[in-house]
């Protein structure tokens, strides 16, 4: 009876004791599938048509395939589903023909091959005019026709309504999706690409109506079960605002090809914990709850240098910051105003406190590693807050009432200079960056509220013009800058031109940049290109910074990179 129940104690303590260590056991095993990402905040969608936020496009990149792409360590156009970058031509019309061949093992998910039928639906997704929130209509625009070849079904031709050199890369960088899964009654095979680029009513247009919302539904944004494309990973789950976790798929169609980094997949899991404040975010990186972190303070950085347990590796980037006007705002509508701010704010101080010195400054829409860079071009609004008193005096603005904020007459009412700066909740260079400009701007008599929104929240705000001062960043290429999408007038008012700017110069400007092939002169159209916005200052360029990350020791195969995001997540693995 003793024996029995020692036997019986034993087994009592001994039971809990197996627990945990098969516990501990699974968890090793499951650390050594999955590689955790911190990132700061979620993916809005993952329906890669209305893609918004970095997150969605950073998974949209392991779920869905381009048909070219910029090769992370070359710094190269590379062909992913096309076999190479396309072979171009201008015709008689000075139109860009780009002609592509898609790979013979390219797939999608169920095995059906990707042939250029697929490539035109997935324009037409693009251009469909129907949607409730903005497609690609704008960006892709562009695209007048598609030929496909009579003798080969993967080969295929795009022509371009002009010859500017960024439609050799815009023309490829769409995700294409199989129609049977996102168009299963065939509607857009009835429109054509002009029938969609020149249908003014859509709405109107039954068929399409119905398309259209059927397309934005939610299945196609946040299920696994319905979000198909070609790339390397599956969406395996998603819980919004905790984790999107991202499963190899079996006998992926590209295992075998090595030309690029677009087909290195070794990560067998990706999770992308959501993290947002960087206090937490450091904390786990540190106890090793996640294994890679990015976009990592400046003063931090330097901390983790020392860590034995982790590696830590920084580079410049491609890419600009700005501090951006909302042209719509009353106030800001007056240029003198503009640049009374501009010379308020103190870039070599924010460098220095903010950023600890890991910043360049930039005075036009390009990073200075970009080749379009010219190092004569300076900034005209050097920090200066007595040229500011000088245009808020011109502006009549003036202190009535004695406390410090400007004021003007207006009739028998008199309107106080006070203005709102936003940022993306979480991110503390930016709220830095506005704590230092309201210390600024208090001495020229301006008032500055510095508020915090969630980066959803934070996205609508932007497009829908209800910010006065605003921080942005641009994502650059090393390919011929796109400056449609911030600047030209097409997409002020809902667009990606936070600003709302609007400029015939600009626009005419922006066009010949376009064309130009001549590296020399579309140097010198870039120039006054940033000339001129510079004295329109619809965004005040502030600097580039440098990219820094840190991961476990346990990890191999890290590399930083330029391009955002700086790093390629499938090509890590386990030591």
């Amino acid at each position: 009876m003793l024996n029995f129940l020692n036997a019986k104690q034993n087994l009592f303590f001994l039971l809990p004791l197996l627990l945990l260590t098969a516990c501990l056991n699974e968890s090793n095993l499951n650390q050594k599938e999955v590689i955790v990402i911190r990132e700061m905040a979620d993916a809005t969608t993952l329906n890669p048509v209305f893609s918004g936020g970095e997150l969605s496009g950073i998974v949209g990149m392991q779920l869905y395939q381009t048909l070219i792409g910029i090769d992370y360590r070359s710094n190269e156009l590379v062909g992913i589903l096309a076999k190479s970058a396309p072979s171009q031509e201008v015709d008689s019309n000075g139109r860009l023909n780009l002609t592509f061949e898609l790979r013979e093992e390219a797939t999608f998910d169920d095995g059906t091959p990707i042939l250029a039928e697929d490539v035109l639906f997935s324009i037409k997704l693009n251009l469909c005019p129907a949607y409730q929130q903005m497609g690609g209509a704008a960006y892709y625009n562009f695209i007048e026709a598609f030929e496909i070849d009579n003798t080969n079904p993967r080969k295929f031709t795009i022509i371009c309504e002009d010859a500017a050199t960024r439609n050799k890369f815009a023309a490829g960088d769409f995700a294409v999706l199989p129609r049977k899964n996102y168009d299963p009654n065939n509607v857009l095979e009835s429109f054509s690409i002009d029938d969609l680029k020149t249908i003014e009513q859509s709405k109107n247009n039954e068929k399409l109506a119905e398309f259209a919302t059927q397309f934005e539904a939610n299945q196609f944004a946040f299920e696994p079960n319905f979000i198909s494309g070609s790339g390397p990973y599956k969406l395996s789950k998603w819980e919004k605002g905790q984790f999107i976790l991202l499963e190899k798929k079996n006998n992926w169609w590209g295992e075998s090809i090595e030309e690029n980094i677009f087909f290195d997949a070794r990560a067998p899991k990706i999770r992308y914990e959501i993290i947002n404040d960087p206090v937490t975010a450091l904390t786990a990186l540190k106890s090793g709850k996640i294994d890679f972190m990015r976009n990592i303070p400046a003063s931090d950085f330097s901390k983790l240098e020392s860590n034995k347990q982790l590696t830590t590796l920084s580079k410049e980037i491609f890419g600009y910051q700005y501090i951006g006007f909302n042209l719509n705002q009353p106030l800001l509508q007056s240029t003198s105003l503009r640049q009374a701010v501009a010379y308020a704010i103190p870039t070599e101080k924010i460098i220095e406190v903010v950023f600890y010195g890991q910043a360049v400054p930039t005075y036009g829409p390009f990073s200075p590693i970009q080749k379009e860079f010219d190092s004569n071009f300076k900034n005209k609004y050097q920090y200066n807050l007595e040229k500011s008193k000088q245009l808020l005096k011109i502006d009549q603005w003036k202190d009535f009432d004695g406390d410090g904020i400007l004021e003007k007459g207006i009739k028998d009412d008199t309107l106080s200079l006070s203005l709102k700066y936003h940022y993306n909740a979480g991110n503390e260079q930016r709220k830095a960056v506005g704590l230092i400009m309201q210390s600024e701007f208090k001495k020229i008599g301006i008032e500055l509220e510095v508020l915090a929104l969630e980066w959803s929240v934070y996205l609508q705000g932007l497009r829908n013009g209800e910010f006065d001062l605003f921080y942005g960043g641009v994502v650059s290429m090393p390919v011929s800058s796109d400056f449609n999408s911030l600047f030209h007038s097409e997409l002020a008012n809902g667009g990606r031109n936070y600003a709302n700017y609007q400029s015939a110069v600009t626009d005419s400007l922006i066009q010949l940049i376009n064309n130009e092939k001549n590296q020399n002169k579309s140097k010198d159209l870039i120039n006054a290109f940033s000339e001129n916005i510079q004295e329109d200052l619809p965004y005040f360029f502030l600097l580039t910074p440098k990219e820094n990350i840190a991961y476990s020791n346990a990890l191999k195969n890290v590399s930083i990179y330029s391009i955002r995001p700086n790093y390629w997540a499938p090509e890590i693995s386990w030591k």
